[in-house]
């Protein structure tokens, strides 16, 4: 997975954590250059719906939307939720962009693009005071 957990951190229900949309844009920076930007936009519109049935909260993204607007998408659908509820919707997410984006490119070659969004968001987490 690509990891959230600076999203615990906080309190109530408010701004979702910015590191959400730089997770996304990380994420996009590796995998659009294998599959292009609309076919990265395309898995995450597919990942939130598959994500919104566990977690009816989760937006739907129109068809045919930029892979920024999906992020913004994600990132008010989060916003709205209390901080468990993020973790828990930011790691269903995860999973299922992983699991679609594994059965387009295979498992090795999923894993490997997601670890450099993995790694930049550890370090932005560590980083926090």
């Amino acid at each position: 997975m690509i990891g959230d957990a600076a999203a615990v951190r906080g309190g109530s229900a408010g701004p979702a954590d910015p590191g959400t949309i730089v997770l996304w844009r990380a994420v996009d920076l590796d995998v659009s250059a294998v599959i292009g930007q609309r076919g990265t936009a395309a898995v995450l519109q597919r990942a939130m719906v598959i994500t919104r049935r566990t977690h009816g909260w989760m937006s739907a993204s129109p068809d045919d939307v930029d892979f920024d607007a999906c992020v913004r998408i994600v990132n008010a659908a989060f916003a709205s939720q209390a901080p468990e509820e993020r973790v828990s919707g930011q790691r269903a997410l995860e999973a299922a962009f992983h699991d679609l984006l594994a059965s387009l490119v295979g498992a090795t070659l999923a894993a490997q693009l997601l670890r450099a969004a993995r790694n930049e968001r550890q370090a932005r987490i560590e980083a926090v005071p």
